[in-house]
């Protein structure tokens, strides 16, 4: 896993997984590591919800999944 950034798309078959897993993965990760007093911190641009998350596009297409999502790969104890 030395790759910086992963598609979602690049993702799923790495990982062995659904789109729905990926992005729930994604979640979990946002939501323990960015929470900060309330706003979800996305690439140094606060949101105020996860429905200004949603509409920002990140969990859509092929937008990048960043590395710091690898720490969420490895808790879900996913092996490559």
């Amino acid at each position: 896993m030395d790759k910086e950034f992963f598609t979602i798309t690049e993702a799923m078959p790495i990982f062995g997984v659904s789109r729905t897993t990926v992005t729930y993965w994604i979640t979990e990760e946002i939501i323990n590591a960015e929470k900060i007093k309330g706003k979800w911190m996305i690439d140094g641009h606060s949101v105020k919800n996860w429905q200004e998350f949603q509409a920002s596009g990140f969990p859509a297409g092929n937008k990048v999944i960043r590395k710091k999502f690898e720490l969420a790969f490895r808790k879900n104890k996913t092996t490559i």
